[in-house]
């Protein structure tokens, strides 16, 4: 169940309940926000304002019931994505494959890289974990295994490493949001020796 944080709401809604509710261009801007993109580009792609974007994104908070892009992102990947068909895939699920093909390549390339020893792994499934969505990189950084904690700045290396490789700008809102699908998609495994 998904909380709604508004008073006068009607209360808890299920993610189904709330899917139903996100109008089309909602959709389409959950999508956008997921794969990074910007403001101003996802406001070319829907043919809409910038102020448009704005109140869609505004919509979408009080609709789920969240307070970050990040945790919208991840309704998306986990409620919206695998039933998505307004984006012109002809039928559910299809999209949701085609995403996790691409984020098994690009994971594949930043293990290929060499950008992704097991800290910096292990602090994108952090990143990428509901639990946590939303939460400050001094609380991330706390949440790592071992005795030896890096700093918040550490960790924000570790993140803008991987958001770099990815060719956004390092730790930028939307390169963490890219990192965040791309790692949901395509799980890591920081024990692993291929890491």
């Amino acid at each position: 169940m998904v909380q709604s944080p508004s008073a006068g709401s009607a209360g808890e809604k299920t993610p189904s309940q709330i899917v139903t509710a996100l109008e089309h261009d909602e959709i389409r801007l959950l999508g956008l926000l997921a794969l990074g993109w910007n403001n101003t580009d996802i406001a070319a792609r829907l043919y809409i304002g910038a102020s448009r974007v704005t109140t869609l994104i505004k919509s979408c908070y009080e609709k789920i019931g969240v307070t970050s892009e990040i945790a919208l992102v991840l309704f998306y990947i986990d409620h919206v994505l695998p039933i998505d068909v307004v984006s012109g895939y002809s039928r559910p699920g299809e999209k949701l494959e085609r995403w996790r093909q691409k984020a098994e390549q690009r994971r594949h390339e930043l293990e290929r890289s060499g950008e992704m020893p097991p800290r910096v792994a292990e602090a994108a499934m952090l990143l990428a974990d509901p639990a946590h969505a939303g939460e400050s990189d001094t609380i991330l950084a706390a949440l790592m295994s071992g005795d030896n904690k890096p700093t918040p700045d550490t960790y924000r290396e570790y993140i803008g490493r991987l958001t770099h490789a990815l060719g956004k700008p390092g730790n930028s809102r939307r390169g963490r949001q890219r990192l965040i699908t791309i790692i949901r998609l395509a799980p890591l495994d920081s024990d692993e020796e291929s890491l």
